[in-house]
């Protein structure tokens, strides 16, 4: 008999079968495991099921997994989780790490508020662009530091990309789906795998170039929370390591995708882009698509499983199966993204083009290309710190400015040819600098925009020094900087 059993579970609802105080206990199910919420503390049982995608059909395996649970969120969220603990005693009258044979392991956390969950905070406006970019760095941040996998290994191999995906066709339960859903899961099946074959060069680099790594695995809205002011990414991917040694912008697609399908296109492009000025990782761009489809797919299949486990026609199961619906949808629509748009912005230093184009990327879902940024990562340097004042003049040498604009050229022409609309957020002064970009857009045939943004020069002046007493963003050019720009400017003739 399984020890981890309803039974089991609802015998450590008695506030006795705990070692401290414990007023209530309050059961969460998913589709692999139960968590029993204690008031201080959280504990995780594993299920014992069997799936294609998880083993935890013996008391070995739980417990090894939940170590691995341990191990993998420490990364993210050392100060939730706490430890293994046993448990003792009887299937009926159970005893939360206490003494004797262990029947059960769970996984000891602190507990957080629930409203502090992200897909909470998201519902009550309280996620803004700050709590948004912070993660995006947070996230970046441990991307870079994760080992790439070993060339040898089966990671990131052209049959472990499309595995998991051929596996959300096979465990969808189509005869849950209304007729034109199975129609549209049909045709993303066949989208999908023409995109495989046709990437399959792109996802061989990137393995080369090390973009796969031990990730989180499932970064979606509901494995984020703050806790004691700080944001926690908990419950990483521990059961199945090919689901976690994955391509870094498979992690950040399934984020992206969770806040579409919230309705948040302005938050999830948001945090697309901070994530990608942080690690420069544009290239991955050229298989976004198709992973953002595959984790939409992967919440549909999750729904679907859930399906299996409860009683059918009740309004838990129509809400599961209403769920399982709207991601299907959400992979389809995916699949059919609108034409690509160029948009150059144009004008001096302090004028705000940043955030004008922070608000037509947020608006369009764009994916934008800063020279502030992109000239100091040239320059080999972080694009969050600031440069020394000696390098600034450097910084704006016109070699270096060439070279900026040479990268941004590349950047906007690899993400309009992967479908995507380009903000280039660069001052643009002169024609020269222009006609590239014109000619990239007729090459792509795609419609361009130049926005022209200008303010006073008591305001330029007022914002310049404003933003070098921040400290804050990626510019650093100074008020001399801005009045060579505006000695130089040609004005718009295109």
């Amino acid at each position: 008999m399984d020890v981890a059993s309803p039974r089991l579970v609802e015998a450590l609802q008695n506030q006795k079968s705990y070692p401290h105080p414990v007023s209530r206990v309050r059961v969460v199910e998913t589709h692999i495991s139960w968590v029993l919420l204690t008031g201080q503390y959280v504990y995780k049982i594993k299920k014992p099921v069997l799936y294609s995608f998880v083993d935890f059909s013996t008391l070995q395996k739980r417990r090894w997994f939940c170590e691995e649970e341990i191990r993998l969120n420490r990364r993210l969220a050392p100060q939730l989780y706490l430890a293994v603990v046993p448990i003792t005693g009887s299937p009926s009258d159970p005893r939360m790490d206490g003494e004797g044979t262990p029947i059960e392991f769970a996984v000891k956390m602190k507990q957080f508020l629930p409203d502090h969950e992200f897909h909470k905070l998201l519902a009550t406006g309280e996620i803004d662009e700050l709590v948004i970019s912070q993660l995006a760095k947070d996230i970046g941040e441990f991307h870079n530091r994760l080992e790439p996998a070993q060339e040898t290994s089966p990671y990131g191999e052209l049959d472990m990309v499309w595995r998991p995906v051929g596996e959300c066709f096979e465990e969808i339960p189509l005869d849950a789906l209304p007729v034109p859903i199975q129609t549209c899961l049909q045709d993303i099946k066949e989208w999908a795998k023409q995109e495989w074959g046709r990437l399959g060069s792109e996802f061989i680099q990137r393995k080369s170039s090390g973009r796969i790594r031990e990730c989180h695995g499932d970064l979606h809205l509901g494995n984020i929370a703050l806790f004691e002011g700080r944001i926690c990414v908990f419950d990483a991917l521990e059961f199945e390591p090919r689901l976690r040694w994955i391509d870094v912008i498979s992690e950040v697609a399934f984020l992206v995708m969770d806040l579409e399908s919230k309705g948040r296109l302005d938050l999830a492009y948001w945090f697309l882009n901070r994530y990608l000025e942080v690690t420069g990782d544009y290239a991955g761009m050229t298989v976004f698509r198709l992973y953002e489809v595959y984790r939409a797919l992967v919440r549909a299949k999750v729904a679907g499983l859930r399906l299996a486990q409860v009683v059918k026609g009740t309004l838990e199961w129509e809400n599961i199966r209403a769920d399982m619906i709207k991601y299907v949808k959400l992979a389809h629509q995916l699949t059919h993204p609108s034409p690509p748009v160029l948009v150059l912005m144009h004008g001096v230093s302090g004028t705000g083009k940043t955030t004008v184009s922070t608000e037509v990327v947020k608006a369009i879902g764009a994916i934008r290309v800063r020279s502030d940024v992109e000239r100091k990562r040239i320059h080999t340097e972080q694009s969050d710190r600031r440069v020394r004042q000696e390098t600034t003049e450097n910084l704006y040498a016109p070699s270096m400015t060439q070279a900026t604009y040479d990268r941004l050229l590349d950047l906007a022409s690899e993400m309009l040819k992967s479908g995507y609309p380009v903000v280039v957020d660069a001052t643009f002064l002169r024609v020269a600098q222009r006609q590239p970009f014109i000619r990239l857009a007729y090459k792509r045939e795609c419609p361009f925009v130049i926005l022209d943004v200008w303010a006073p020069d008591n305001v330029l002046a007022e914002r310049i020094a404003w933003r070098a007493k921040q400290r804050t963003d990626a510019s650093d050019a100074t008020i001399e900087v801005m009045e060579g720009q505006k000695a130089i400017e040609e004005p718009l003739t295109e």
